[in-house]
């Protein structure tokens, strides 16, 4: 084979392999592709996920068959797909899930309170004709979305009060006790979580002229304006300030009602020591009186002899002679000077030891 020869065969397999690549092309599952042939749409393959979509897609682009006089070819799934190389083309688009997040933007409340609010959506493009034939790229479609959403948002948002907005539920966290429940909490009716399942609700059919399905759209944080800020900083550092008296009020009238409850105790118990002491005292004397009058018998501590001491009872005369004289003895020492009268039991004895 001449070298001639050799360039017209790899020429030749080049424009094969090049024309080959020009008709086949790729689906892959996150892929939806409309092909068009001299700008005018002949065919789409959907990668919807359920039979259900699948009949929705079908339907809609049928309907906008009728009414542009189009011939649309719909086809479904992943493989291995064909085009008239040079004369058809194939646009891709995601059929994934896409986001799309706002930047964050002054809205009025129901209670007129300005927050700043941004927030974000999770969509998918159902209907790549439509969504072709209307915006074309996920960009401008984001900025439809943009504009959609918002609109939506600000006069959902706009009908609600500030508790309704920042709030899910009635629920009373265990902090908001602390204080009456109408200087904190206001009831709500149905709350953030409601007021979103609304916004998707009503952004879904503005959306679906685009091709697009707007699955969620959430709030992704609220704010309040900036000069509004230290206000609330304030607020709440004087309500904790509040809190913390009420506590503090609250502490001074539990010590004040402990310490009185004690007071209270000790006096009782005291009352009652005292009443018992002076009743074994008297019991004691009782006792020792019984013991004088019947006698008793006393050991000497150094001799270790014992005596017997007769009581009041075996001999009064004695034993009245004989207390006497303990009398004496306890009280005289030679220091000490008597002043008696007369009649006194003392001096009678005295004047007998003379």
């Amino acid at each position: 084979m001449s070298q001639v020869q050799k360039i017209t065969l790899l020429v030749g397999a080049a424009i094969v392999a090049i024309l080959i690549g020009s008709c086949l092309f790729i689906v892959t599952e996150r892929d939806q592709i409309v092909i068009t042939q001299w700008g005018r749409p002949v065919r789409v393959i959907s990668g919807a996920r359920d039979e259900e979509e699948r009949q929705a897609i079908r339907k809609e682009i049928e309907e906008m068959n009728r009414q542009s006089g189009l011939d649309v070819d719909v086809r479904f799934g992943a493989g291995l797909a064909f085009k008239i190389p040079f004369l058809q083309q194939a646009t891709r688009f995601d059929n994934r899930l896409l986001e799309y997040e706002s930047d964050p933007r002054p809205i009025t409340t129901g209670d007129k309170r300005t927050l700043i609010v941004d927030n974000f959506a999770r969509w998918r493009i159902t209907n790549p004709l439509r969504f072709m034939q209307n915006v074309r790229t996920e960009q401008e479609a984001q900025t439809r979305l943009d504009d959609i959403i918002y609109s939506v948002i600000r006069r959902e948002l706009g009908r609600r009060d500030y508790q309704a907005i920042i709030r899910t539920s009635n629920r009373i966290l265990e902090r908001e006790l602390e204080v009456p429940l109408s200087d904190t909490v206001t009831p709500i009716e149905g709350g953030r979580e409601e007021i979103m399942k609304e916004v998707t609700r009503q952004c879904q059919p503005l959306a679906r002229q685009f091709g697009v399905l707007v699955i969620d759209v959430r709030i992704q944080r609220v704010e309040l304006p900036e000069e509004n800020i230290q206000k609330i900083y304030d607020r709440m550092q004087s309500e904790r300030q509040r809190i913390a008296m009420k506590y503090e009020e609250q502490g001074k009238a539990e010590q004040t009602k402990i310490k009185a409850e004690t007071d209270k105790q000790v006096r009782i118990m005291q009352a009652d020591a005292y009443r018992k002491a002076r009743v074994m005292e008297g019991e004691g004397e009782a006792e020792a009186l019984k013991i004088y009058a019947r006698g008793f018998i006393e050991t000497d501590p150094e001799t270790k002899e014992t005596r017997q001491i007769l009581g009041y009872q075996s001999d009064p005369e004695f034993y009245e002679f004989l207390r006497s004289l303990e009398a004496l003895k306890k009280a005289a020492d030679e220091q000490t000077t008597f002043v008696l009268t007369t009649r006194n039991h003392l001096f009678s004895r005295m004047e007998s030891f003379e």
